[in-house]
């Protein structure tokens, strides 16, 4: 993979995997998302717990909607317009990078967000909450 990046091929997965999960962690995140069936609302609380002194000075956490079994073209899929996809990106909930303003050993932090979901989510697909930092 290119320096500064972003995507890479599945060749590199298991080398990128291998070097994140030697990397010491000093954040727990708990995340939990209730969907109220009713009005389409999706609430999310996130938990930040710090169990070591974080070695930045910035810390940032994206929360992302995904979205499976949907149908659509897929270049070399041989499948016309039904491609079943799988994972698909539908909302960033916290926007691009929300700032954890504490990161020191012990410090705590609950973050919460509603977004009203489009109908067909809330009936038709398989839905995942991701959250990453």
């Amino acid at each position: 993979m290119a320096t500064g990046a972003t995507a890479m091929g599945r060749g590199n997965w298991t080398n990128a995997s291998n070097q994140t999960l030697n990397q010491s962690s000093y954040v727990n995140v708990g995340v939990q998302g209730v969907i109220d069936a009713q009005s389409r609302q999706l609430t999310v609380t996130v938990e930040v717990y710090y169990t070591g002194n974080s070695p930045v000075s910035t810390n940032k956490l994206n929360i992302a909607l995904l979205q499976n079994n949907t149908l659509g073209p897929q270049t070399g899929g041989n499948m016309g317009n039904n491609y079943n996809h799988m994972h698909r990106l539908v909302h960033m909930i916290t926007g691009q990078w929300e700032l954890i303003s504490l990161q020191q050993q012990t410090d705590h932090s609950t973050h919460k967000h509603s977004i009203t979901l489009f109908r067909q989510h809330t009936t038709t697909f398989q839905q995942k909450l991701v959250k990453w930092n």
